[in-house]
């Protein structure tokens, strides 16, 4: 059975989505919500900031235009990943400079170390992430 999605009508910025298999289905289904952070204004191209949702931290960085989400924590030591610095498509954690790729979240000298990715929206010039409930 092919992967449905399931969003209810009207859904806007905060309400839960829930995505994955449709009932009957085979698989799990995790409910995802738009989680306002920023505005657009605060996070200009070449920049990364750490942000919150539900008392988990994110790092969301902006490259050339594009906004990228990421699990904020660093597998290596937990080091704050939205601290940390911001080169190309680059994050390098503040704590022991492990470096990730922001669009796949991929380490650098370990593709199959990737911390978890997630989609950005901007509406109005206001940042969502669309992170697990």
């Amino acid at each position: 059975m092919p992967d449905r999605r399931m969003e209810r009508a009207g859904s806007r910025g905060g309400e839960p989505r829930a995505t994955g298999v449709a009932p009957g289905g085979l698989g799990i289904v995790r409910l995802m919500a738009l989680v306002k952070v920023t505005s657009l204004d605060k996070l200009p191209p070449g920049e990364i900031t750490e942000v919150s949702a539900g008392g988990v931290p994110y790092a969301v960085c902006n490259t050339n235009g594009e906004l990228h989400c990421l699990d904020g924590i660093c597998p290596h030591a937990g080091g704050p990943l939205g601290q940390g610095a911001l080169s190309g498509d680059i994050i390098t954690c503040p704590w022991h400079e492990w470096q990730f790729n922001c669009r796949s979240g991929a380490n650098v000298d370990d593709e199959d170390l990737v911390v978890g990715t997630y989609p950005v929206v901007v509406n109005d010039g206001i940042i969502y992430i669309d992170v697990p409930e």
